[in-house]
């Protein structure tokens, strides 16, 4: 009798060990709405389009000058982005967006189509809005290419505004 039950235990162990090997990645992934948790890269450029050097790790940048902002986010395999709601994101302090109101941005998909070739497809009129310091981002759940923004795990979009330096800045944190 213990003989049979031990089997049977050992065959479930290993029906659970197959199972979970089986789990994609992203299934243990943490999701998150602060933007700041997946800020890759900031570039900041002059009216003329030239990039603001850094000097000692900090950005040179005058008061009452405008510069356009690109600011990149980039989820991973363990750190995902949010499948519904709005992410935000604390626009440093000094720094004021030039053009209000709703802007949108498109995303371009990778993922693997079938037999496993890379597959590339764009998620449209996603939207962004800078107000009172917030910049909130929301993705376009209507877009027919959603389904494949919501299963990848490398998803990486950059929002490019105007902004105007407010106030005197010695530092600007960005993350």
């Amino acid at each position: 009798m213990r003989r049979g039950l031990c089997k049977r235990i050992i065959a479930w162990v290993l029906l659970i060990v197959m199972l979970v090997g089986e789990m994609p990645y992203g299934v243990m992934a943490r999701s998150e709405t602060d933007l700041k948790e997946f800020l890759t890269e900031v570039v900041l450029t002059d009216d003329k389009g030239k990039q603001i050097p850094e000097k000692d790790g900090k950005l040179k940048i005058e008061k009452g000058d405008t510069y356009k902002l690109s600011m990149t986010f980039s989820e991973t395999q363990d750190h995902q982005f949010p499948d519904e709601g709005d992410m935000t994101y604390t626009i440093p302090e000094g720094l004021e967006m030039v053009g209000g109101g709703i802007k949108t941005f498109d995303i371009r998909v990778t993922y693997n189509g079938a037999g496993g070739v890379p597959q590339t497809v764009t998620v449209k009129d996603n939207t962004y809005e800078i107000k009172n310091g917030i910049l909130t981002v929301k993705f376009n759940a209507q877009d027919p290419n959603y389904d494949k923004l919501k299963g990848s795990d490398n998803v990486t979009f950059t929002i490019n505004n105007d902004f105007k330096v407010t106030e005197e800045i010695t530092e600007i944190a960005f993350s």
